[in-house]
């Protein structure tokens, strides 16, 4: 591949990752930091719009030619459809954006919260079958999590009390570190794949 293609975004995910990091940390780069934020969130911006105009160029060409589960595709396209016209004809504070929000969008985005329930189950039989010590951890701190966070029992002061403070502390320091580990694992791919120590997936793909 070209010099321009490769080594040049590589380096400046790079640079602007370290500076990032740095403000993050030290808090002495605050202005150039900002700065590059604000050209992340333009061209994230710019990003949902392509994705949204894709959306529907891609689910148009599915109906017409009415492919493989089509019927969903024609489904996401009205939905798309009203949030879009609902939102721009009566803005996002009226009374019939905050009805679809209520009574579609939130109740499904609950639902998929359903999907714990069968984690817990999976963790639950690895536990009992292999005995996996990690697993079982997992059982637990699952348990107490959904519990101080059930409104039955979050209305209880002292399970409520305890259920916002795992919440806060032990689940928050969780997440930040699962994050920061990804954060760190994919700054190590990026410098060995600049450094020709591993080639990116793109690379093994067209066979460069």
């Amino acid at each position: 591949m070209s010099f321009h293609r490769t080594t040049i975004p590589r380096t400046l995910l790079i640079v602007v990752t370290l500076i990032i990091w740095l403000n993050y940390f030290t808090g002495q780069l605050f202005d150039v930091s900002s700065t590059m934020k604000a050209w992340a969130a333009l061209m994230w911006g710019f990003a949902a719009i392509y994705a949204n105009l894709m959306f529907f160029v891609n689910n148009s060409s599915h109906i017409m030619k009415k492919m493989e589960y089509w019927y969903f595709r024609a489904w996401a396209f009205v939905v798309a459809i009203i949030f879009i016209v609902i939102g721009l004809s009566f803005g996002e504070s009226s009374a019939w954006f905050t009805w679809l929000m209520n009574y579609t969008l939130v109740p499904a985005s609950n639902a998929s919260w359903l999907t714990a329930f069968f984690i817990f189950i999976v963790s639950y039989h690895k536990y009992t079958s292999a005995r996996d010590w990690s697993s079982l951890f997992f059982v637990i701190g699952l348990v107490i999590a959904t519990v101080g966070q059930i409104p039955m029992f979050a209305a209880n002061p002292v399970v409520g009390e305890f259920g916002q403070w795992f919440y806060t502390y032990p689940g928050n320091g969780v997440m930040r570190a699962m994050y920061l580990s990804v954060a760190v694992g994919m700054l190590i791919i990026i410098v060995r794949t600049f450094l020709g120590l591993q080639r990116s997936l793109a690379e093994k793909r067209v066979g460069g």
